[in-house]
């Protein structure tokens, strides 16, 4: 099972590291970028989330989850995009 788990997390890293990868080098090269900046932070942090994973007292038995996963279920912690921060101010005034 740990071999499975692993193997679903690598593929995860892998993919999310390329689109971390396409951010960067469009940055560096001055280009608009795919991904917003927020984007791209959270990337990182979904990053660490993956890294995690073996050292989780849960380990093998945990659902590694998709970005799109990460983010549903982690919406504190992670940053938020221009368009929630604008609608979070309009709703405090």
């Amino acid at each position: 099972k740990s071999n499975q788990v692993k193997s679903i997390r690598n593929q995860y890293l892998s993919d999310t590291l390329a689109r971390c990868d396409r951010y960067e080098t469009q940055k560096a090269i001055g280009l608009d970028t795919t991904e917003s900046e927020d984007t791209y932070r959270n990337y990182l942090l979904y990053l660490q989330y993956l890294r995690d994973i073996p050292q989780s007292a849960d380990f093998p038995n945990i659902e590694v989850l998709t970005f799109d996963e990460w983010i549903e279920t982690n919406s504190s912690d992670i940053v938020l995009t221009k368009t929630e921060k604008e609608i979070g101010d309009k709703t405090t005034i």
